[in-house]
């Protein structure tokens, strides 16, 4: 993410002249339901459960190191109890709504 976050702000800085700001938005942890899903092997779901609890403390930390916005999603959304990774479509766009009025505020 810290490259992501380099990348587009020397774009943002050079093509664009400063023109927007970054939204940082740290995703809702993996929660228990991966163990049971499809997806359980191919993310190693005991330890995807446990680094995604401490993404929202790196991203807060990378945001203000870039002085990005930022955005803590599991505050508004969960993942889903089918697979354990992905929102599904009203978290969705429960998490559209707050991600626009974070947008309409700045």
């Amino acid at each position: 993410m810290q490259i992501l976050i380099e990348k587009v702000q020397a774009y943002n800085r050079f093509r664009c002249k400063d023109a927007f700001k970054v939204l940082l938005v740290s995703p809702p942890p993996v929660s228990e339901a991966i163990s049971d899903s499809w997806l359980g092997d191919s993310f190693g779901y005991e330890n995807a459960v446990k680094v995604s609890n401490e993404l929202a403390d790196w991203y807060k930390s990378l945001a203000d190191m870039y002085d990005c916005e930022y955005l803590d999603a599991a505050e508004y959304v969960k993942a889903s109890k089918a697979d354990g990774v992905h929102l599904d479509a009203e978290e969705q766009r429960k998490l559209g709504a707050v991600i626009a009025e974070c947008i309409k505020r700045r």
